[in-house]
């Protein structure tokens, strides 16, 4: 039997601390760090300086863990900031058929041999009609 090694495809971030990456980590930090200041700083009982706490830990986690599609969350943000600037997020697909073109060539083509063939019908009508009266009145030219 014939086999072959098969590459790994799949990309997995270094664990660096307590299984966390350095993503994580550093969110971590910046979380803690960030709702000690505005403990200090807002000189709020701990029970009602939590709240805000929450909010701050909450932004950082979303920016450490969570991933939509495979990017993070600042590309997610920095992509929907782009198109509410930029404004046009809906592509439009637009091909040429050039196939049609090829076949209004020939339609307009094929019309104008028709509209030839119909001018030439109608002279030709003209003529014969011309003739028909030419020769009753020879004929009657004749008689008299």
């Amino acid at each position: 039997m014939i086999s072959r090694e098969i590459e790994k495809e799949i990309q997995q971030e270094n664990k660096v601390i307590l299984n966390f990456t350095i993503r994580q980590v550093v969110c971590l930090s910046i979380a803690i760090i960030c709702s000690v200041l505005m403990a200090v700083f807002l000189g709020l009982d701990f029970t009602i300086a939590i709240y805000p706490c929450f909010v701050v830990g909450g932004i950082c986690f979303a920016f450490g863990w969570m991933k939509q599609d495979g990017l993070p969350m600042e590309k997610i943000l920095l992509k929907k900031l782009q198109t509410k600037i930029y404004g046009n997020n809906k592509r439009v697909y637009k091909t040429k058929n050039r196939y049609i073109t090829m076949l209004n060539k020939e339609y307009r083509r094929r019309r104008q041999m028709d509209m030839q063939d119909k001018k030439a019908k109608k002279s030709l009508k003209k003529e014969a009609k011309n003739r028909k009266r030419a020769v009753k009145k020879s004929s009657m030219k004749k008689i008299r």
